[in-house]
């Protein structure tokens, strides 16, 4: 069976980065991304190769069942508040 990647923030600067280049290796990705986000240089792309989940990393039953079953993961979204970074489950990562 083929691996899947799993990267949150895709539709951002480094997981975009990331996404494209996994499918350019052939790669098979679900990507995150926030409802509402855009971005043209994901949207479109082969949906047997990318799938485009909806969600919030805030969300823990969001994000864990974005991950069941992964094993690459690529976390590329956090959540920032007061100048501080924050990860699902509440540890800060500096």
């Amino acid at each position: 069976m083929k691996r899947i990647y799993a990267v949150t923030g895709a539709f951002g600067h480094l997981g975009n980065t990331l996404v494209r280049s996994l499918l350019k290796q052939g790669e098979k990705v679900r990507a995150l991304a926030l409802p509402g986000e855009t971005c043209p240089q994901l949207e479109n792309r082969d949906p047997s190769q990318l799938e485009i989940v909806r969600g919030d990393i805030r969300d823990p039953e969001a994000m864990d069942a974005f991950f069941a079953g992964r094993r690459g993961r690529g976390l590329c979204g956090a959540y920032c508040r007061d100048r501080q970074h924050h990860v699902p489950n509440g540890s800060q990562a500096v």
